[in-house]
């Protein structure tokens, strides 16, 4: 595939993660990358580090690029993009939070694909969902995969299952690493160095994680498997059982569910 000139609205830490990712798996020359944003020591950083192209103006991006990144806040895309010539007709690939299709398209008239990544694509090991808009064609969406799937895994679904992915992946890393840091605590607290409790709890995690993909195991089946009774894995069951955390965590998912929802309400 000819290279092509990717250019990103905003220059935020997604952005820079993209950025990283694209050039280490050498998806893309450093010149053929171009970066936006209002803050020139941000500029300055990025073109430092990744010897990428960057500019204050994002007229200059679009005007730059074959595929452009929109990675602003999502309450900052109407500011981002005012007054912005040669949108139309553009493949813009949005990676803001909640924001519908519909409403992007309202102010481009592009063509877009949106997208929920993580932060793990730093370690080409993103996951997450993304949807089309009728003006994309196949040939912008192999375009567009032939660089997000080398950073993860990206399934395409119906854009209104976007802001449950973006709670469960998006945020997910977020919580995960929240319940990797309470099995280090407790590792402390029973004297354990904190580097083993850490390094202990990330490879069980990892491990698991592992052994469920290799095996293609459900969950469920391998709590049985490990859980003897009378053991230690039971005892432990014992106390989540009567804690409700399942309920909890259904209900962070769809606290996170519901803000994605009012971000893409906004006016």
């Amino acid at each position: 595939m000819q290279e092509k000139k990717i250019g990103f609205i905003g220059a935020g830490k997604m952005a820079e993660s993209l950025i990283s990712c694209f050039i280490e798996k050498k998806l893309v020359a450093a010149n053929q990358i171009i970066a936006g944003c209002p803050g020139q020591d941000r500029l300055n950083y990025l073109n430092k580090k990744y010897g990428i192209s960057v500019t204050g103006e994002n007229q200059t991006v679009v005007d730059s690029a074959d595929m452009v990144i929109l990675a602003v806040k999502p309450h900052q895309l109407q500011m981002a993009l005012d007054n912005i010539c040669g949108l139309e007709g553009k493949l813009i690939v949005s990676i803001l939070a909640g924001i519908k299709i519909d409403k992007i398209e309202q102010i481009t008239n592009s063509k877009i694909i949106r997208l929920m990544p993580n932060l793990c694509c730093q370690v080409n090991h993103s996951a997450g969902g993304y949807s089309i808009n009728e003006k994309t064609t196949e040939e912008d969406e192999k375009l567009f995969l032939h660089y997000f799937s080398e950073i993860g895994f990206f399934y395409k679904v119906e854009e209104e299952k976007l802001n449950i992915i973006t709670a469960i992946s998006g945020s997910g890393p977020a919580f995960f690493a929240f319940f990797i840091d309470e099995f280090v605590k407790a590792g402390v607290k029973n004297g354990l160095p904190q580097d083993i409790a850490l390094s202990l709890a990330l490879n069980t995690c990892f491990g698991t994680a592992k052994y469920l993909t290799n095996t293609k195991t459900e969950p469920s089946t391998l709590i049985e498997k490990i859980s003897t009774h009378g053991g230690t894995t039971e005892a432990g069951f014992d106390v989540i059982k009567e804690s409700c955390i399942g309920e909890d965590i259904f209900r962070f998912i769809m606290a996170s569910k519901k803000r994605a929802e009012e971000i893409g309400n906004y006016e």
